[in-house]
């Protein structure tokens, strides 16, 4: 499964970064991209809760599906995010969440891509090519840091 990484330093506590990103409804507050996110069934950022979530793309909005796949308190949360309705690569989203000097926390995101056998051979370059493959996951944890540090400004 090809995987896109990147890591950065928060200066926040853990529980308090951990909060912030497990709660998808908030997305769109440090997502450029998410327009909405609204939860559809299931305790809000546990296993087995689904949301839908509205991106802007290509001029328009590109509906998906999310659903919260694991869930250890303060150290990792991982959801699937799949387009609704179409044919499409699932993205397995996993945050790590670890204690770093002084109070603040390493996060580590990963974007793990699952492909169907015909698209095994092309969808990695693609993916790397448009969305600029880990450049991209850093920019996201950049979008997350300026979120959560600024919360309660």
């Amino acid at each position: 499964m090809p995987a896109f990484r990147a890591k950065t330093t928060i200066g926040r506590p853990r529980e308090d970064v951990f909060r912030f990103t497990a709660d998808l409804e908030r997305q769109s507050s440090w997502l450029l991209s998410v327009a909405e996110v609204r939860r559809l069934s299931g305790a809000r950022g546990q296993p087995g809760s689904t949301y839908a979530q509205s991106i802007r793309e290509g001029g328009g909005l590109v509906d998906y599906r999310l659903e919260v796949a694991e869930v250890e308190l303060g150290e990792r949360f991982v959801y699937f995010s799949q387009p609704s309705g179409e044919q499409g690569p699932a993205v397995r989203v996993e945050y790590r969440f670890s204690d770093a000097e002084a109070g603040a926390t390493r996060v580590e995101l990963a974007f793990h891509i699952r492909i169907g056998p015909i698209l095994r051979l092309f969808w990695p370059l693609a993916f790397a090519l448009r969305r600029g493959g880990s450049r991209q996951v850093a920019v996201v944890l950049e979008r997350l840091k300026v979120g959560v540090e600024g919360e309660g400004e």
